[in-house]
């Protein structure tokens, strides 16, 4: 529009000064490589302004053409990004509302061109959990480790939490312990490793971490005392079952005197 503007403008500028000039407008020779051309001087004038305006054009014209291919990657990359928000949120909710498969589908169009792809793929491991496909779950998991590797601790619970609701304890446990040794003060590790070790009975492994996890605040003091009990309890069961007498007389007396005086343990 602007460029439309300025051509009508120097065409009325050139037409009026050619009408100004007109009864004394002289003559100009111009000679090129033994070419002679004379003409009027107010036809010259505007020759070179129409000439001027061409020459702007035809720049402008190239301008806009290189800049296309730019504009044309801006314009798909925004219009990717659009996309992908409407099938995160489609995710989303589908995850939330319990449909399973079109939740897995709408996140994982939207993740190659998300800015939250991982979002997108730990929502897209959830799903598949649910619908037993836990290979496609691992995939998804390893995609959002390749997305983003910052991410490992959350990454790490996610699987962690998803093995252990399938029953993959001892997957869970790799996956902690893993965790755990990447990031030791990490609160949420140290809270699902004592989980999974009293899942698993182990009790030397529970007792070991409980003074890490009272020191770091996690539980209060009677929720420590109660997993104390749990743990000094199953150790003695264990024991007892082998028989040993001496055996298990000598882990009752390295119990706390604290703790040996709950009820649970007489």
């Amino acid at each position: 529009m602007k460029l439309l503007a300025l051509i009508i403008f120097s065409l009325l500028l050139a037409v009026g000064i050619g009408a100004y000039i007109e009864d004394d407008a002289g003559l100009i020779t111009v000679v090129i490589s033994g070419w002679t051309i004379q003409t009027s001087f107010s036809f010259f004038i505007i020759s070179m302004l129409v000439l001027f305006l061409l020459l702007h054009f035809i720049l402008r014209l190239i301008s806009r053409l290189w800049r296309m291919p730019r504009e044309l990657g801006r314009w798909q990359e925004n219009r990717h990004q659009r996309l992908s928000e409407k099938y995160l949120s489609r995710g989303l909710m589908a995850l939330i509302e319990g449909d399973w498969n079109k939740a897995e589908v709408s996140l994982c169009k939207g993740a190659p061109h998300s800015q939250s792809s991982l979002v997108n793929y730990l929502g897209a491991a959830r799903a598949a959990q649910q619908l037993g496909a836990t290979e496609r779950r691992d995939d998804y998991l390893l995609k959002a480790y390749k997305d983003d590797p910052d991410a490992e601790v959350v990454i790490g619970l996610v699987q962690a939490e998803l093995q252990i609701k399938q029953q993959q304890t001892e997957q869970a446990l790799a996956t902690l312990t893993r965790l755990h040794d990447q990031k030791p003060k990490q609160d949420k590790v140290k809270k699902m490793l004592l989980h999974t070790y009293a899942d698993l009975k182990d009790w030397n492994a529970m007792l070991k971490l409980l003074p890490k996890i009272e020191h770091a605040g996690i539980f209060t003091r009677e929720q420590i005392q109660a997993k104390q009990l749990e743990a000094y309890g199953g150790l003695l069961k264990n024991i007892s079952l082998d028989g040993d007498k001496e055996k298990l007389n000598n882990a009752w007396l390295n119990i706390p005197r604290k703790i040996r005086t709950e009820f649970h343990l007489i």
